[in-house]
């Protein structure tokens, strides 16, 4: 008996295959990329505005909790408050001394963020107060925070608006 004897090929990929597949693949990349950025973006301001936001309401509910007013301020040295409206430099919340020869206590410190993003104030706002009432004493009427990404992403800017009475909200652009 004989036996039947098949001949078997390997069977592969080949270069011209491997080729289509990599282009393929390149492209959907580069369509993708652009997204990815700006949903990390996206993450990244909401990241940081809920940090200032999150301040908002610390400052507010431990002026209320102590019955002294309690100031949140642009720092950009994290000792003191500074007179610009420059909050991505960092923030500082302090208390308010109760005798002008003493120096207020610092409950929180916000350093400089590492990314290139702004948070600037409208109205020239440096300072928030909050009195023991919870009210924000000696602002100009509404005022806005906007958070702009650095590149530009209008999708990604962020906004707090904050009013006298102390209330604070977050919103998207548009």
């Amino acid at each position: 008996m004989m036996k039947n004897c098949r001949h078997t090929t390997e069977r592969g990929v080949t270069l011209v295959e491997t080729m289509v597949v990599v282009a393929i693949s390149a492209i959907m990349l580069s369509m993708a990329a652009p997204s990815f950025i700006g949903m990390t973006q996206k993450f990244r301001a909401n990241g940081e505005a809920s940090e200032l936001l999150r301040d908002f309401q610390f400052t507010r509910s431990e002026a209320i909790k102590q019955g002294l007013p309690i100031t949140i301020c642009a720092s950009a040295d994290s000792l003191a408050c500074s007179a610009s409206t420059n909050w991505h430099s960092g923030w500082i919340v302090i208390t308010e001394p109760i005798d002008i020869n003493v120096t207020g206590t610092v409950l929180r410190i916000q350093k400089t963020w590492s990314s290139k993003d702004t948070f600037i104030a409208n109205n020239d706002v440096s300072k928030v107060r909050f009195n023991r009432d919870g009210f924000a004493i000696g602002l100009p009427g509404l005022v806005t925070f906007t958070l702009h990404t650095s590149p530009a992403n209008d999708n990604a800017t962020r906004c707090i608006a904050l009013i006298k009475t102390g209330r604070q909200e977050l919103q998207n652009s548009g």
